[in-house]
């Protein structure tokens, strides 16, 4: 519910005691103050949408820009109405450069001050929605891995990052797509700035002019805001964008050929500011050649392509995935951190994960629930999810039967273990040496010696140069 809050700070009780009458009236709560320090004592306490304030308190013709300058340092997003019965052009000049959000010369138009206070506290409310929205994201949305994959797109990132570019990230269903285009925007001198998501999917027309663009009454005025008012200046994030109808591909590409939009039923031209990063989980090509997807759309999203890969080939990335939601749990599902059992963690890593990041996130979270026991207790295989644990996807091959060590010398059990245990692990990476080397702590050259000694070149015939590719 938007708040209805708002502070009237005026040297004359008439002035203040009309105002407040007026705004009580339209059913808005009302505090006064009569000089900068009875204000910002106010504001200690009281949190409004707005502040109506008088360019001149007292004698001094400058009190007023110094109580907005303090009140903009305290609450740089609170809306500031400045009011003067000695209004001047200058003086409407410097109280916006200080952060005013609008300027009113007394004696006042009652409905023009309802006005500028409605629109004040509809774009306070935006800014905190948008702020919450971004803690959020920002928290759900962090790209977590080391390998050669997710540090080729952190490189990318930096680059494309302060520039104005266009992104396009694609990716198949479940993977970091909304964490590459929310790091862009954060590493960009965006990042102070509203990051809004906008899903493409299953948006009718209406609905996309209108939440995309905002609507205005007859009037002019504002009767819903878009998507492209709240981000402002900031980054519009359009996920799925190839789920719009061709009719709709034909106004986004409109829209940003021209770089302006208009609200629905809204006569005025207003300019893009915001990038525009876009993401999809189709094969874009295919669409295009299909005729489902505008060409020109496509080379105006496309500027920049990122690529963001299944995390079944980049399995280096799974501990650490896990990891990072184990020890964030209380942020992500409310429920007391806890430690993964390595048996655990292996059989999380060697899983294929169709849904990637977010099935494996979802997995984290239903074990954290089902695992019972004390935080201390580390998460075993039994607490795993029956699809992650059943045979098909076990660590070990069948052929890997401990019965058979029984009657073997230490050093040839030893032998067989340590032959059995790297086919395995060297099957998990997909005959990539580097990446098995990497996860279970052995030196490259050392491994490629010990997998030679063993004659497991021949079993595994993917181990070769061309597939070990180093990342």
């Amino acid at each position: 519910m938007q708040r209805q809050e708002v502070l009237v700070v005026d040297d004359e009780q008439e002035v203040r005691a009309l105002i407040s009458d007026v705004l009580r009236d339209e059913g808005y709560v009302v505090k006064q103050a009569s000089d900068g320090l009875s204000a910002m004592n106010t504001l200690k306490n009281f949190f409004p949408s707005a502040v109506l304030l008088d360019l001149w308190i007292g004698a001094d013709e400058s009190a007023g820009i110094e109580i907005l300058q303090k009140i903009k340092e305290k609450s740089p997003h609170l809306p500031v109405i400045i009011i003067s019965g000695h209004g001047t052009i200058d003086a409407a000049v410097e109280a916006t450069r200080r952060g005013a959000y609008d300027f009113i010369e007394k004696p006042f138009v009652i409905d023009k001050l309802l006005l500028s206070v409605k629109r004040a506290a509809e774009s306070c409310l935006l800014v905190e929605e948008n702020l919450k929205l971004r803690k959020r994201i920002g928290r759900d949305n962090q790209l977590i891995g080391k390998s050669g994959d997710i540090s080729q797109i952190k490189q990318m990132i930096k680059k494309v990052a302060d520039t104005n570019s266009r992104v396009l990230v694609t990716g198949p269903i479940g993977v970091e797509v909304e964490a590459v285009a929310f790091e862009v925007h954060n590493c960009s001198p965006r990042k102070d700035l509203p990051f809004v998501p906008f899903n493409c999917a299953n948006v009718d027309l209406g609905a996309f002019e209108k939440e995309l663009f905002g609507e205005e009454n007859l009037n002019g005025e504002i009767v819903a805001h878009g998507a492209l008012d709240a981000v402002g200046e900031g980054t519009l994030f359009l996920e799925e964008v190839t789920d719009l109808s061709i009719e709709l591909q034909s106004k986004l590409v409109r829209a940003l050929q021209e770089n302006t939009y208009k609200r629905m039923g809204g006569r005025q031209a207003l300019d893009i500011k915001a990038r525009i990063i876009s993401s999809t989980s189709s094969n874009i090509e295919d669409l295009i050649n299909q005729g489902k997807f505008n060409q020109n759309l496509y080379y105006r999203l496309g500027v920049v392509p990122i690529k963001v890969s299944p995390i079944k080939d980049r399995r280096e990335d799974i501990e650490q995935l896990v990891n990072f939601y184990l020890d964030n749990a209380n942020d992500f599902f409310s429920l007391p951190p806890k430690k993964m059992s390595r048996e655990a963690l292996a059989l999380l890593v060697s899983y294929d994960w169709p849904g990637n990041v977010r099935q494996l996130k979802n997995v984290i979270e239903w074990t954290l629930i089902m695992s019972g026991g004390s935080d201390e207790e580390e998460i075993s295989v039994e607490s795993l999810p029956p699809d992650i644990k059943s045979p098909k996807h076990d660590v070990f091959d069948e052929s890997v039967n401990m019965d058979r060590f029984i009657n073997l010398p230490l050093r040839e059990a030893r032998d067989v273990f340590e032959h059995d245990y790297l086919l395995m692990q060297v099957n998990r990476f997909l005959g990539n040496v580097s990446k098995t080397a990497g996860f279970i702590g052995m030196e490259r050259s050392a491994l490629h010696r010990k997998l030679r000694s063993m004659d497991l070149t021949r079993e595994r015939r993917r181990l070769d140069d061309d597939v070990d590719v180093e990342n």
